[in-house]
């Protein structure tokens, strides 16, 4: 199975799933984690993660 794939549903499931018993994982912090693990696995490159970042974005949800 595609690692991509793997780590998709998986960041899915725990942005889907917020209540996990012992587990507080709030929607930012599962959707970090799906990056994080996207970059650790070699699936994106850092210089592709860095620029798929959208600072207008961002600077909506933070303003």
């Amino acid at each position: 199975m595609n690692i991509a794939l793997v780590i998709f549903v998986l960041t899915y499931i725990i942005i889907g799933i917020q209540n996990i018993p012992k587990l507080h994982i709030n929607r930012p912090a599962g959707a970090l984690l799906g990056a994080v693990a996207m970059v650790l696995f070699g699936v994106i490159s850092l210089k592709e993660a860095y620029a798929a970042i959208d600072l207008d974005t961002i600077l909506f949800i933070l303003v």
